[in-house]
């Protein structure tokens, strides 16, 4: 089987979607925050569909499986970071993210330097939380900049709902910490005979060994 395919192209997309969003929220002008958060939206159905494309079409790899979860830690790492340079949330939050990413990178390559276990639903969740939070935080910066949302509220009440973002910024701050938590309990540090503290997700995390071999999260 060969390693690179359809799926593994459809993961690297993200980041051409990330490079996208990086030039279209500065160079885009009124339109800008709005693309950007198009393009991170778009991501996210990448991120769903590579791991269903490589089941489907039987083409699920372990270099996909690490492809994936490379690329998903790049996109929301820089684009967290790029939230904070533009002042809509704090620097505490990339660095959080930072820090729990650096440490459990540790602890894979120093416990599974070939096959890493497969995301639990911590990570998986944690994800997908980020990725709502990321368009959220973009699409009310626009609203709040005087941007084309702004103008679609005087008909649309975008406001009350645009304003759960950073809420959902925070719970996904708190599920990285958690997954990360989880991660280091169950695989890099000794702790109770090397057993999670939220067992239930190392049942999810065997499913998803049996089925996609670490595909995404």
């Amino acid at each position: 089987m060969r390693q690179w395919n359809v799926a593994c192209w459809i993961t690297a997309s993200r980041l051409a979607l990330l490079l996208l969003v990086l030039l279209a929220v500065p160079l885009g002008g009124s339109h800008g925050l709005l693309a950007g958060a198009s393009l991170c939206a778009f991501a996210g159905v990448t991120d769903a569909a590579d791991g269903y494309v490589a089941r489907r079409l039987g083409c699920v790899t372990h270099m996909g499986g690490q492809l994936d979860l490379i690329v998903d830690k790049l996109f929301v790492s820089a684009m967290v970071v790029y939230l904070a340079w533009l002042g809509v949330i704090p620097f505490w939050v990339p660095a959080t993210i930072a820090l729990r990413e650096g440490a459990v990178s540790l602890a894979r390559l120093s416990k599974f330097r070939s096959h890493p276990p497969a995301p639990d639903a911590w990570g998986k969740a944690k994800m997908a939380t980020s990725l709502v939070a990321i368009v959220g935080l973009l699409l009310r910066h626009d609203l709040h900049q005087g941007g084309l949302l702004a103008k679609a509220s005087a008909y649309i009440p975008l406001s009350s709902v645009l304003e759960l973002a950073p809420w959902i910024m925070g719970l996904a701050v708190v599920l990285t910490v958690l997954s990360g938590a989880n991660y280091l309990l169950s695989y890099g540090i000794p702790v109770s005979g090397g057993k999670a503290f939220l067992p239930w997700s190392n049942a999810v995390s065997s499913v998803g060994h049996q089925g996609v071999v670490g595909r995404a999260g």
